[in-house]
């Protein structure tokens, strides 16, 4: 009897340790622990198609990246898989290798780090994958990952994730355009949620991921997001603006009602706070938007407008042969000037522009709490 009952001491000591290192997730079936993950890696050169090419396809990507544990090329193939980049568009596949990534890499490799692991969920939910979103919901519902319970984010995230999770395209307004469909400015049957503040967050979401795209490629020396130096805000304020727009944080779409903006309508009558014109769409990846969506900021209402312009030169027909996403401007209430106004310019051109726009610094790294 005494040898069964220490027996049983023993196990019921070593059972909480299990239970520790064994984690689990809701959306993984089983998550593997670190060292388990280490023995599968032993040996495998993390580096290799850096050495031998990459495959063009995202899913050949994120298999050979899996196979060898680069998770940097993991998610870049996921990016690719998701901005429809050497595959067919397809957002329900693409979140399907996020999920596959979240349960297999990111989670065993962080298994000491919450931090960590929260910073990739950030960036993924930032993203606007489904799952991501969904778990973030589950993250602040739940005060998971170090981070606090909170309601109101929880619930903000969980509408976010209905209004996308049944979406085949991502931004799928009008999908992904071929050339000649671009340049004749036309679009495919254009879906909308029917509930206006679910279209909204989405809208809200497109513009995000449109700026996002921008500030990585001209912080890559391409060229420069700035703000044109007639905005009425100061540029501290309308830096922290289009941050907190990148980071999908602090502002709120403002979907119902309608009002007018005296630098966006003039004297024309009031307009809709949902945009009947938005439109939204990706050409070899690259994404674009065209309209506006209402959000409330720092208790103050903008109306955030985006441009569409074209790089040229134009066809033979006249039509525009590089369409690109260029301006942004956040519209208030008052006047004469625009609040903030921005502007994209290239390179090459930043000599006759840099008397006029001043440089944006906005940070691409998920912010840790």
């Amino acid at each position: 009897m005494r040898t069964i009952l220490t027996l049983a001491a023993l196990i019921a000591t070593v059972l909480p340790a299990l239970a520790i290192s064994q984690q689990s997730d809701t959306l993984c079936a089983r998550v593997m622990m670190k060292k388990e993950r280490a023995a599968l890696l032993d040996g495998k050169d993390a580096r290799q198609m850096e050495r031998e090419g990459y495959p063009t396809d995202p899913y050949a990507v994120y298999r050979r990246a899996k196979e060898i544990g680069n998770m940097r090329d993991a998610w870049g193939a996921i990016i690719m898989a998701q901005e429809g980049v050497g595959a067919h568009l397809d957002l329900q596949k693409a979140d399907g290798l996020w999920k596959d990534y979240w349960c297999t890499q990111v989670l065993p490799a962080f298994e000491d780090n919450p931090d960590r692991t929260w910073g990739v969920l950030q960036t993924s939910a930032g993203r606007g994958l489904p799952s991501a979103m969904f778990r973030i919901s589950e993250v602040y519902a739940k005060g998971e990952l170090s981070q606090g319970v909170n309601p109101r984010l929880s619930q903000e995230w969980k509408e976010k994730y209905e209004a996308v999770r049944n979406r085949r395209t991502f931004g799928g307004s009008c999908g992904e355009l071929s050339a000649p469909v671009l340049q004749k400015g036309q679009c495919k049957v254009a879906y909308q949620n029917p509930d206006p503040e679910k279209e909204a967050t989405l809208r809200l979401g497109y513009i995000s991921n449109a700026v996002l795209q921008h500030v990585v490629s001209w912080a890559n020396g391409d060229g420069v997001f700035g703000l044109k130096k007639n905005s009425r805000l100061p540029h501290s304020t309308c830096n922290q603006f289009f941050q907190d727009l990148i980071s999908l944080r602090g502002m709120r779409v403002v979907a119902e009602g309608e009002a007018q903006w005296r630098t966006f309508t003039g004297p024309m009558p009031t307009l809709p706070n949902t945009d009947p014109h938005f439109r939204e769409w990706t050409y070899n990846g690259t994404r674009f938007v065209q309209g506006y969506v209402v959000v409330d900021w720092n208790s103050t209402r903008y109306v955030l407008r985006a441009h569409r312009v074209c790089a040229g030169p134009l066809t033979q027909s006249g039509a525009c042969a590089s369409l690109t996403f260029a301006h942004l401007d956040a519209h208030d209430a008052l006047g004469p000037e625009i609040a903030c106004s921005t502007q994209s310019v290239a390179a090459p051109y930043w000599n006759n522009w840099k008397g006029s726009v001043t440089p944006l610094q906005l940070s691409t790294e998920p912010k840790r709490n």
